[in-house]
């Protein structure tokens, strides 16, 4: 699959979902955009070139597309790729912990689901306070923390972690049609996520990851989000990839680089036929959408986020298949959710 990256000109607008009129506090974005978001814009943008050479795609053609992604990166000559923090870690006044399952509890103890072992710190934390930690991580920090995670180190370098993408609000004012002057009073505001910050040599370029199969898909201008705002969809040399560490056991772990949709919720029952025992699993989010096709809203189904980590034991599984079949795969539970691009994954160590 070939590598691209997808980089907004103007603050991306990707709806959350909560209403939006002249009478609310306006249209918000969700923090990053969703697979579906980039998936969509990949498949209009082929079903436009092969429209034009005679050979349009039908809707079950386009949905066949698969779209891996997106993940965010740097513009800068190296595409610098920054990934989800993986949530089995913790910030406690300067100094990075570990989380790991702790001792099974008795049956009929415990609320967690499928008696599934809690999560606890692989040592004893310090008193102090719970540090707010960096949204994305350098890929070469997550690659050793899921090759060989310590129980405890000094916090990351500043240029190894970076923040969440900055929102930025803009004032509007609706216009009457059919004057094509604003209406007294119609103001609103929407927000959007910004990719480019800074002026001349500080500018700061951020673009969305992603990879398509398809070899007609060509670099140019697209739609993105809301309000129609032009990307910039072009090549990237980068592959994001790297081999999974060496699983020579039966346990290992599993962190979602894209949120995942699972038939069980945001802890599935399985992942690749491994079985669950443990999960760290942030604050779940919902997805839905307007179904252009029936005229009304889609069903809204619970995302697992990104950054959740799972513990999984292998039983009589080869793991060296079962590496192939996870490690940067997409493991949602429904096959047309893995293409559009929920669920990516990769596979770490247990330590």
């Amino acid at each position: 699959m070939s590598w691209y990256t997808l980089e907004p000109r103007d603050p991306l607008m990707v709806r959350d979902g909560r209403p939006f009129g002249l009478d609310t506090d306006g249209a918000r974005s969700l923090d990053f955009p969703p697979p579906s978001v980039t998936a969509g814009a990949v498949r209009t943008r082929l079903w436009r070139a092969r429209a034009a050479t005679g050979a349009p795609l039908t809707e079950t053609s386009a949905k066949a597309i698969a779209v891996r992604g997106p993940l965010l990166c740097s513009l800068d000559p190296e595409h610098t790729l920054w990934l989800p923090r993986p949530l089995d870690a913790v910030q406690v006044e300067g100094t990075r912990f570990r989380l790991q399952p702790g001792q099974a509890w008795e049956p009929g103890t415990s609320s967690l689901p499928r008696a599934l072992r809690p999560i606890e710190p692989a040592v004893a934390l310090p008193k102090g306070k719970v540090n707010p930690a960096s949204a994305f991580w350098s890929r070469s920090l997550l690659q050793s923390w899921l090759a060989d995670p310590p129980a405890s180190s000094d916090a990351p370098q500043a240029t190894a972690t970076r923040p969440t993408l900055v929102h930025e609000r803009r004032t509007h004012l609706a216009i009457d049609p059919d004057t094509r002057t604003g209406e007294d009073g119609k103001l609103y505001q929407t927000d959007g996520l910004v990719f480019r910050r800074g002026d001349g040599a500080q500018t700061e370029r951020l673009a969305l990851m992603l990879s398509c199969a398809e070899p007609d898909l060509a670099p140019g201008l697209v739609t993105l989000g809301g309000e129609r705002r032009l990307s910039i969809l072009g090549r990237s040399t980068n592959d994001p990839r790297w081999p999974a560490p060496a699983i020579t056991g039966t346990r290992a772990r599993v962190i979602l680089l894209t949120p995942a949709v699972f038939d069980e919720g945001a802890i599935p029952a399985t992942i690749g036929g491994a079985r669950v025992v443990a999960a760290a699993v942030g604050r779940g989010s919902w997805l839905s959408g307007w179904d252009m096709k029936a005229g009304g809203p889609k069903k809204s189904r619970r995302l697992a986020p990104v950054g959740s980590v799972y513990w999984v034991e292998l039983g009589m599984l080869d793991p060296s298949s079962w590496v192939k079949h996870v490690h940067f795969q997409e493991i949602s539970s429904n096959e047309q959710d893995r293409r559009d691009g929920f669920g990516l994954a990769a596979v770490g160590v247990w330590a």
